[in-house]
């Protein structure tokens, strides 16, 4: 008879401490996604490596069950985690988002040398003043305080300069036509 419940006892304790290493886990996991999504730089990989860890903890945290001692600490912890949860998967879309549009940008820019290269006509060089003022749109677009908008920082004087020149051969060019056409015209009335 005491063997029995010497068992039972045993089986018992042996749960809880499963669950307590359990929670000790998951309060681990907690912790190292609070440090790290502390940091003041971070890469897109650290904040989904955050991302995880607070997806992994809730998870962990949703497998106790209601009969376990550990079952009202952990309804009461997963309203915290979700919210670290839902705010680094924000944070992480702004970064993918400032990604995106600093890829764009930097798309723009190559189409724009693309066409300066070939620019001939004063049109053409329009076409490519165009696709400058594009590029620089778009990084606008970057969201401040994100990686990307650290890239795109050095890109902007880059852009703005590249648009400059452009803007002043689009210049030239419409000069030379007007006084191309003066000339023509003057040529007509000599004759």
């Amino acid at each position: 008879h005491h063997h029995r419940d010497a068992d039972a006892l045993r089986r018992q304790y042996q749960a809880q401490l499963v669950e307590l290493e359990t929670l000790l886990d998951v309060e681990a996991i907690a912790q190292s996604a609070s440090q790290s999504g502390q940091k003041s730089l971070y890469s897109l990989e650290d904040l989904e490596m955050v991302r995880s860890l607070w997806a992994e903890a809730i998870a962990t945290l949703e497998t106790i069950p209601q009969n376990s001692d550990l079952y009202g600490f952990a309804r009461q912890t997963l309203p915290d985690y979700r919210a670290q949860l839902a705010a680094a998967e924000q944070q992480l879309q702004v970064e993918q988002d400032a990604l995106a549009a600093l890829n764009n940008a930097k798309q723009a820019a190559q189409l724009a040398v693309a066409r300066e290269r070939v620019s001939q006509t004063v049109e053409q060089w329009q076409f490519a003043r165009v696709t400058w003022i594009v590029a620089l749109q778009r990084l606008q677009q970057v969201s401040e305080g994100t990686l990307a908008a650290l890239a795109a920082q050095p890109l902007q004087s880059q852009y703005q300069s590249a648009f400059d020149a452009v803007d002043q051969r689009v210049l030239k060019e419409q000069q030379a036509v007007h006084l191309m056409a003066q000339a023509t015209q003057q040529a007509q009335v000599a004759q």
